[in-house]
């Protein structure tokens, strides 16, 4: 049996959920950004006890298409900037994930925005923004080494954009933020 979880986005997120699966007596095949795996179908109490669970630790389990197709959404987009952090070649992400999801662009940027209240491209900007805290916390990258490695034109643009969305310039929120604080759920 399948489960997908909304607000997954990292390696931590992975652990956190499968911790609240140990302790809602479940036991799953595997657990990746979104999608658990379980050998056997869970009860309603157990289902019960992993909404709480997931729920205090800021996840949502999703029943039903449309909520489970904004989450491929994200989990894509999130592929897709680790396609980027890479260097590979990447087509426009309207392109990335109508094909991936064989539904037209209009229609999938219309159902996120519509469930998630904000457009594609602003959560992407959030994304990169997240990940971009994330790589900020390592004292070897440069900021423009960062903005870079997230397919920014310019350090400028990327600096700006950071500023503009946690109201701190990189510089300052490397310098202000310890590990893992100042981080949002997307």
């Amino acid at each position: 049996m399948e489960l997908r979880i909304k607000n997954m986005v990292c390696p931590r997120c992975i652990s956190a959920v499968e911790q609240a699966l140990r302790e809602s007596g479940l036991k799953p095949e595997s657990v990746e950004l979104g999608r658990v795996t379980l050998n056997e179908s869970p009860d309603n109490n157990q289902l019960r006890v992993l909404d709480g669970k997931l729920e205090s630790i800021g996840f949502e389990r999703l029943e039903g298409t449309q909520p489970k197709l904004v989450l491929d959404i994200k989990n894509l987009l999130s592929d897709y900037l680790t396609e980027i952090e890479k260097g590979n070649e990447m087509p426009k992400k309207s392109e990335y994930l109508s094909d991936r999801l064989y539904k037209n662009y209009s229609y999938l940027s219309t159902l996120f925005t519509q469930y998630e209240h904000i457009p594609i491209e602003k959560f992407w900007v959030r994304l990169k923004i997240e990940r971009a805290k994330e790589l900020l916390e390592e004292p070897q990258n440069t900021i423009s080494q960062i903005a870079f490695r997230l397919g920014y034109s310019s350090s400028q643009y990327f600096s700006n954009q950071f500023n503009s969305i946690t109201g701190t310039p990189p510089s300052q929120w490397r310098n202000k933020n310890s590990k893992r604080s100042g981080r949002q759920n997307i």
